[in-house]
């Protein structure tokens, strides 16, 4: 078989993998009903009926209702897929429609990813990192999985292929590559709240380049250079961007997408790539693209351990860097058996991982007949834990008083872990009409008295009231609504 049939077999080969892997859980799912295994896809699902309705996204009246809420929230995913959606569809149905979305895109991002790596290293690095990145793993897993409507993974898609394509731009000065680099980069502006992050990164490695370059032609020059490029740099991160970032790393809730990430769940998710990784760091010789693919995963590994969620972003740089490193440093009877290893303990994790999902959408089914009975009641605001804030917008199309934008976090808290007189008071003080709660729902009771400081046991709370109480309006298995 000649160079350009391997090539194309190898592609298809990649592409037919991650779908089927990504899909797996269309299998698993009952399709007749909200699959509720996610909160955020949720949100997608309405406000792609919103533009197909021809309404405007960047405010919603049902959140914080009754002023509304102005959403920021990387909204280039909706404007990308309501051309395909249809404006008959119930909730249910556009979710169903747009289900395969992540699996479409990881199997598209998989083979751009060994197309571009392929471009920069040879076939051989393009193999050795779009293999792994054909099955995911952990969070950027989760976001390539069936049923996953959400912006993150676009997020992942848009800043490697940034990065890609710079390091493209540098290697061949090609203006093709720095068209992709501009689109990428725009898109990443539309997709993420977090562009100013992603900014600073690519703006680290443009600086990076250019110190590279001007050392390599004058290193006095470069001295002399040095300098201001510490000092302009420093001087627009402190006055623009200081207050930004050090919130966000000072950022500490208990929720477990923003928790921290341990040492041992990164050991377990790389495993055998952490040798040829270190290996490579200490022994082979810094070039330019090695350089920054070294940088940006740093960056985005101290990212990853105060904030789990951002293993999406962490994990393409890492499988194309130890890919770079295993071509260059491991004999070669062992290098694919290095990529195999990680790709079927990938595989096992990711199984794992499919089962738990699928488990949460059994455990979260007694939700589905109590969202359509609030779709039937009279408009009216909806006390819940914050999870379930974006079901109740979408589906029962009914303002929730607390969301997974985590509005209202605090005093939604406060209500549950007050005493029944204080919870009572606090329901007519917020004009409250309608309560939905689960017998699970215990499980929160420390985060609800993390976020209100309450010293009321539980077995005292207005949440124990509530589960415990039988003059509800409606039950469903573990779900209770009561009409207030």
């Amino acid at each position: 078989m000649d160079y350009k049939g391997k090539t194309i077999l190898i592609v298809v080969g990649f592409l037919i993998f991650s779908f089927l892997f990504h899909s797996s859980l269309f299998f698993i799912l009952d399709k007749n009903a909200p699959n509720l295994y996610d909160t955020d896809t949720w949100y997608s699902v309405r406000q792609i009926q919103t533009l197909g309705d021809g309404g405007d996204i960047s405010q919603d009246k049902l959140l914080m209702y009754p002023e509304g809420r102005g959403i920021n929230w990387g909204n280039l995913l909706p404007y990308l897929l309501v051309p395909f959606s249809n404006n008959e569809d119930t909730p249910l149905q556009t979710f169903n429609r747009f289900a395969w979305f992540a699996p479409i895109l990881s199997a598209i991002f998989t083979i751009v990813i060994f197309l571009m790596v392929s471009r920069l290293y040879g076939e051989r690095v393009g193999l050795y990192s779009s293999l792994p990145i054909s099955i995911g793993s952990w969070i950027y897993l989760q976001n390539c999985l069936y049923g996953i409507i959400d912006h993150h993974l676009l997020e992942s898609v848009f800043f490697t292929v940034a990065i890609l394509a710079l390091l493209l731009l540098i290697k061949e000065r090609g203006l093709d590559w720095g068209v992709l680099f501009v689109l990428s980069a725009l898109m990443l502006y539309f997709t993420s709240t977090l562009w100013t992050l992603y900014f600073c990164v690519i703006s680290i490695v443009i600086v990076i380049s250019i110190l590279y370059h001007l050392w390599m032609w004058n290193r006095t020059v470069t001295l002399l250079c040095l300098p201001l490029t510490i000092i302009i740099p420093g001087y627009i991160f402190f006055t623009y961007f200081y207050g930004r970032f050090s919130s966000l790393l000072s950022w500490s809730e208990p929720i477990s997408e923003i928790a921290h990430t341990s040492p041992l769940t990164l050991l377990l998710q790389y495993n055998i790539l952490l040798l040829p990784i270190i290996i490579g760091i200490l022994k082979v010789r810094k070039s330019l693209d090695e350089l920054i693919l070294i940088v940006v995963s740093t960056i985005f590994l101290i990212l990853t351990i105060q904030f789990t969620r951002m293993g999406y972003m962490l994990f393409p740089m890492v499988m194309i860097l130890s890919a770079y490193y295993i071509d260059k440093i491991i004999p070669k009877k062992y290098k694919l058996w290095i990529v195999l290893v990680f790709a079927i303990t990938a595989i096992i994790f990711g199984a794992v991982t499919i089962i738990e999902f699928a488990n949460t959408s059994k455990d979260n089914q007694d939700y589905g007949n109590a969202l359509q009975y609030l779709l039937t009641q009279p408009q009216g605001l909806v006390l819940s834990w914050w999870n379930s804030g974006h079901w109740i917008v979408a589906i029962s199309n009914q303002p929730p008083f607390t969301d997974p934008f985590q509005d209202r976090l605090l005093e939604a808290s406060t209500i549950f872990t007050a005493n029944k007189s204080q919870g009572l008071a606090l329901l007519k003080r917020y004009d409250i009409h309608y309560i939905l709660v689960s017998e699970d729902d215990n499980r929160y009771y420390d985060t609800m008295v993390w976020y209100s400081k309450s010293k009321t046991p539980y077995n005292d709370s207005y949440l124990k009231e509530i589960i415990s109480n039988e003059s509800y309006s409606f039950k469903n298995g573990k779900i209770k609504i009561f009409n207030v």
